[in-house]
């Protein structure tokens, strides 16, 4: 009596397929913290300025928008200096400066990354220093002596 054996192979095949819907996008607040000084009759009149070196970080992997507003205006106490009385100027790594922007309580487009190469979909963050500036002259007169004070918010979007 012979035996016989039948030996059967089942392969199976498995297909993977991912999708990706999510961009990567960070911002990162390095210097969450920034000073403007008003002591002499030149900063009240024709403003005072300060650049913070890398102030923010931001990586994305698709071209992106970069806005920031204001939560209000200026205040310390009962005392307050309108938000447009403040500019704030980025400044890119290669030298090539975004245009003076006034705050607002609305979000305010300070970068557009497409429009730069350099500065768009890149795997390695991107450090921009931000020159902040208080305007000077009449919104700044007959103000108390003390730290006004208001928070910004930064928002990376896609472009």
């Amino acid at each position: 009596m012979r035996k016989y054996f039948t030996i059967f192979f089942l392969i199976i095949l498995t297909f993977i397929n991912l999708s990706l819907w999510a961009q990567v996008q960070s911002i990162l607040v390095l210097v969450p913290n920034v000073n403007l000084t008003m002591a002499t009759v030149d900063h009240y009149q024709n403003g005072n300025s300060n650049l913070v070196s890398a102030a923010l970080s931001i990586s994305s992997d698709v071209n992106w928008d970069l806005s920031v507003k204001s939560d209000g205006d200026f205040i310390s106490g009962a005392n307050s200096i309108p938000a447009n009385s403040f500019g704030i100027e980025v400044m890119t790594p290669v030298g090539i400066d975004q245009p003076e922007r006034f705050l607002t309580i609305s979000d305010q487009l300070i970068v557009d990354a497409a429009a730069d190469t350099y500065l768009g979909a890149v795997d390695i963050p991107i450090i921009l220093d931000i020159k902040y500036r208080a305007i000077g002259g009449t919104s700044f007169f007959n103000k108390p002596a003390s730290s006004y004070s208001a928070t910004l918010t930064f928002t990376i979007t896609p472009d």
